[in-house]
């Protein structure tokens, strides 16, 4: 991943950019599939100089499951500051399933107003879904029944929509009636799996 050079990409119009993207991801996932022998170098790579490299190792590291990757990336989250590498620590957290974490997402469902503050948020509560605890569904509730932006009340369904409990249906059932089309959707999908239809 470190030879993946992102200046390299500066005057492209698009394609390699989008390569690299197709690239990292794929080695991600293959990086993840070895499972316990790729965690130490994965590790490792989170020191790179590269910061798609790290973001791209923490993922990986996410989709191993490994519990010695929090710390690390909770170190990288706190001193990131390009939202979009940042959006990758925060997805990895989630893919941990590690409860140390809620905590620390929980910030991000209170992102000031900023440019990407709907990824932000959409992406936290869809980490705090997969870790799936009780103790997440509150904050969850109140972004999807307070937040202005649809974005992030579609990311509070998402996250809903992942935990098995009675609480998190009764929450869904109520953002049947969002006025966003797309979050109506989110809660009516995530009703029917928890109905099995």
């Amino acid at each position: 991943m470190d030879q993946l050079d992102d200046a390299d990409l500066a005057d492209d119009p698009g394609d390699g950019i989008d390569e690299y993207w197709r690239l990292r991801t794929s080695l991600s996932e293959a990086l993840a599939e070895i499972g316990q022998a790729a965690v130490g170098p994965l590790v490792e790579a989170l020191r790179s100089t590269n910061p798609r490299t790290r973001a791209y190792a923490a993922r990986a590291l996410g989709m191993t499951g490994a519990r010695q990757a929090y710390e690390p990336i909770v170190a990288l989250l706190t001193d990131e500051v390009d939202d979009i590498d940042r959006v990758q620590f925060i997805d990895a957290l989630g893919e941990l399933g590690d409860p140390r974490a809620i905590d620390v997402l929980l910030r991000y469902l209170k992102t000031p107003q900023q440019v990407h503050r709907g990824w932000l948020v959409r992406v936290a509560a869809n980490a705090l879904g997969k870790i799936g605890t009780e103790a997440v569904i509150d904050p969850l509730a109140e972004v999807l029944g307070t937040d202005a932006d649809w974005f992030a009340r579609l990311g509070a369904a998402e996250g809903l929509c992942r935990i098995q409990s009675p609480r998190a249906a009764d929450v869904l059932r109520k953002a049947l009636h969002d006025e966003d089309v797309r979050v109506r959707a989110a809660a009516e999908a995530g009703m029917c799996d928890k109905l099995g239809r």
